[in-house]
């Protein structure tokens, strides 16, 4: 905890800086989903020697390095989750469950156990 006055307002200006406010966090939190999804589009259009060459290149971003390398490895090792996370970052992952809207028709689901038919008429009530 030692240090001097000096050292530590400067430790905590450094803090202060990276900090953002509400508002800055939204805007960054837009700002890079459309980093993701611009560099994902890029990626997804290019052939596969492209996106290799592309890849080595040292003045890439961190951002392009991470979603090109998650791509590289699913084309190289045939991973479709690597790029089913990609694309679940993009346009959001498809929902689990299905909701039923309006009446059931209950010839339709007499296979279903007595529980479920409970629960299905509960929930349309």
């Amino acid at each position: 905890m030692g240090g001097t006055k000096a050292q530590k307002d400067a430790s905590r200006a450094a803090r202060v800086r990276w900090k953002l406010k509400g508002h800055e966090v939204a805007e960054e939190k837009h700002l890079t989903q459309n980093e993701v999804i611009m560099t994902m589009s890029k990626f997804m259009h290019m052939p596969k020697s492209e996106l290799m060459s592309f890849l080595q290149d040292p003045k890439r971003t961190v951002n392009e390095i991470l979603i090109g390398s998650i791509l590289a490895k699913a084309i190289q090792e045939g991973d479709y989750s690597r790029a089913e996370f990609l694309y679940n970052r993009i346009l959001g992952k498809v929902p689990d469950r299905v909701q039923v809207t309006g009446s059931i028709n209950y010839e339709l689901v007499s296979t279903l156990d007595d529980f479920t038919k409970k629960r299905i008429a509960s929930d349309n009530r």
